[in-house]
């Protein structure tokens, strides 16, 4: 029997270019390129009393982007490491793990990039320039490490992408500033690390937090601490501690209602219009528990994958973590108390259908029906799969109903698009449908339909159970009209159903 021993023959050219054809999104990009400034600082911490400031510079017509800090900077073994392939971080304490967040962000947004460094202490400034495709057509490792003498001992690290191929659309820039306030909040929060997106101070500002009033004039503030006993599968009695913090929010809220995940004081599954709402936990996600709901938890006990968009659930599973808030007799009187807290916000039907009545015959209305004639040949169902998606990436999702099928409802603001589209794009990784939901705040009569917080919540609640109809009933063909009915009303009626159900 022979052996030889093979080279895996890929180069650093070859490598980064597949990183091009990541589907990285902003947010995960860019969180990947803070993440190293913030394990810069963490790491020499006692080095860097003053804390550190990490300033993103976005430019949509020069099309870059750069981030700088000043956190404690690299000498050129470290910038080598960061840039080749195999050498990983030394430092494992920190928000990074496996030494590919610079490589994989930086390609994935940009054809070319540059990283330019001066470490504390040290009187040299390094740079070394990324062209993607000139390493791709040559299949080659070399790159050149550029040091120059600097006067004034600045340390920093200074990240530039150009040529970058995702544009920011819509309201992707909004979203993102808001996004990475919520991922680092708990970093932010102490003061140390400071973030600036364009030279704007990004603060995390929390919304106002339930208050009641008992019988003997007690105020109680729903905010609290939390600690969960989660066990463990496969063995017998062994639980784990999970700590983080709950809250019932004064308002309802689709934005930033629900459960968020933390790893190392950084967000890895939530954020604004993307918290986690497991219904099991908090029922149908337009009902009152799930609008007012806040969770905040931190899963240091497990490991983050390699994009940093969810955990490694193999010590425990999610349904082992939604168990333990189950189990939670302080969760529990949580829960009850956000149904209660929508009671007194449901909408008087009388006053609604009023109002309904009163615009129905207006002239607005009519301009309305006829602009939706003119654009009657673009049905919803007749939009492909990738503009869907497309819509879904550029405009956001407010939430995802984590059931059968697996729906997310995102919000757009298009004048020439139909009220409502809905369709099942593809199916994740558990098997389920996945099906977009997308409302058009855009549309004509959106703005004459709705008129206050309670009128949009029955609009929410209509459109999407009229969407679940048509999924349900899709085997049908046509359906009939009284099924139609049938399955739209009981649909509707399961969702105010949830919020009396412990």
């Amino acid at each position: 029997m022979g052996q030889r021993k093979v080279k895996s023959g890929a180069s650093l050219g070859e490598l980064l270019n597949t990183y091009t054809t990541l589907n990285y999104s902003w947010r995960h990009a860019l969180g990947e390129l803070v993440d190293n400034s913030i394990d810069s600082y963490l790491e020499h911490k006692d080095k860097l009393p003053d804390g550190i400031e990490i300033r993103i510079t976005y430019d949509a017509k020069g099309k870059t982007l750069v981030i700088q800090d000043s956190a404690f900077g690299m000498d050129e073994a470290a910038l080598e490491a960061a840039v080749q392939i195999g050498k990983g971080k030394k430092w494992q304490k920190g928000i990074g793990r496996y030494g590919l967040g610079l490589k994989k962000a930086a390609t994935c947004l940009g054809d070319e990039w540059k990283v330019i460094t001066t470490q504390k202490g040290n009187s040299k400034k390094y740079s070394v320039s990324i062209d993607v495709t000139k390493l791709y057509k040559a299949q080659t490792d070399d790159l050149i490490i550029m040091d120059t003498k600097t006067k004034n001992h600045l340390h920093e690290t200074r990240i530039e992408i150009s040529k970058l191929r995702k544009p920011m659309r819509g309201r992707t820039e909004e979203y993102l500033r808001e996004h990475l306030s919520e991922m680092y909040r708990f970093l932010i929060s102490d003061g140390q690390v400071k973030i600036y997106w364009n030279n704007d101070l990004l603060k995390y500002d929390r919304r106002p937090t339930r208050k009641t009033t008992e019988d003997d004039g007690k105020q109680v503030i729903w905010d609290t601490p939390l600690t969960l006993e989660v066990k463990l599968p496969g063995k017998k009695e062994t639980f784990v501690e999970v700590k983080g913090e709950m809250y019932i929010l004064e308002t309802m809220s689709h934005t930033h209602s629900g459960i968020q995940l933390f790893w190392g004081k950084r967000m890895i599954v939530g954020g604004p219009r993307e918290n986690w709402r497991p219904v099991k936990v908090v029922g149908y996600p337009e009902g009152y528990k799930a609008r007012r709901f806040c969770c905040a938890l931190h899963l240091d006990y497990l490991d983050v994958n390699h994009t940093k968009d969810d955990l490694l659930w193999r010590k425990f599973g999610k349904e082992d973590l939604i168990q333990a808030l189950l189990n939670s007799t302080t969760v529990k009187s949580y829960l009850s108390e956000s149904a209660k807290a929508g009671a007194a916000s449901k909408p008087d039907p009388k006053v609604t259908a009023k109002n309904v009545k009163d615009r129905l015959g207006s002239k607005n209305v009519t301009k309305a029906v006829n602009t939706e004639r003119k654009t009657s040949k673009v049905k919803a169902n007749t939009l492909d799969v990738s503009t869907i998606e497309k819509m879904v990436e550029e405009n956001g999702i407010i939430f995802t109903m984590d059931g059968e099928p697996f729906a997310t409802q995102t919000i757009m603001d298009n004048a020439y698009a139909p009220i409502m589209t809905s369709k099942v794009t593809h199916q994740n990784e558990s098997g389920k449908d996945v099906l977009r939901i997308l409302i058009n705040k855009g549309h004509s009569y959106f703005d004459i339909a709705v008129n206050s917080e309670a009128e949009q919540e029955l609009w929410f609640e209509i459109l999407q159970g009229l969407a679940l109809t048509e999924h349900t009933l899709s085997g049908e063909n046509p359906p009939e009209f009284d099924k139609v009915i049938e399955t739209l009303g009981n649909i509707l009626k399961s969702f105010r159903s949830t919020d009396h159900s412990e």
